[in-house]
């Protein structure tokens, strides 16, 4: 697994964090920080030079524009490779996530966080108390909800969790606080 160079960055004050991410395996985890961090691994088949071609060409940007403080991947995915990423981000900011394919997770959050996929898994983990409303909706396929019975506090991976699951084509999901 080959590491891309990793990014830490600035999110002006008031910008909601858009995070545009690519096909994988993504972990979005809220902390007590003042700016975001992103981290992410390739691999390949071990026969495919056009993959770990495509890999050696991965990275990270981030840049602010219009209110929002967006952060994106480029050349990352294609050619049988396979991504995982970790971004660490305030717990206290807005965040909104987009993904084509993959599996989203995201943790310890104290504010709204939208999640829009095309087809994957999206595990929102919050304490119960966290949760204001909740929206699901799948174009295609299914969304369900669940909340697992624990009330732990923020950091306590038992912590209650919105689990949204997609058979195929597109989920969208969201949590604000009351």
């Amino acid at each position: 697994m080959a590491p891309v160079a990793p990014l830490q960055f600035e999110i002006a004050r008031d910008d909601i964090l858009e995070l545009d991410l690519p096909n994988g395996e993504v972990t979005v985890v809220g902390e007590a920080i003042g700016f975001a961090e992103a981290k992410m691994f390739i691999s390949c088949p071990s026969d495919s030079q056009a993959c770990r071609k495509q890999a050696a060409k991965a990275n990270i940007n981030s840049r602010h524009e219009r209110g929002r403080t967006i952060l994106s991947v480029a050349s990352a995915t294609g050619s049988g490779a396979q991504v995982r990423m970790t971004v660490r981000v305030p717990r206290d900011r807005p965040v909104s996530i987009k993904m084509k394919y993959g599996e989203l997770s995201v943790t310890d959050m104290q504010s709204d966080v939208f999640a829009r996929l095309k087809a994957g898994e999206v595990n929102i983990g919050v304490p119960s108390s966290a949760v204001g409303r909740v929206k699901l909706a799948a174009r295609f396929g299914d969304a369900s909800l669940s909340l697992l019975p624990a009330t732990r506090p923020i950091g306590d991976p038992r912590s209650r969790v919105i689990r949204i699951g997609a058979n195929t084509y597109s989920v969208a999901a969201a949590y604000s606080l009351s």
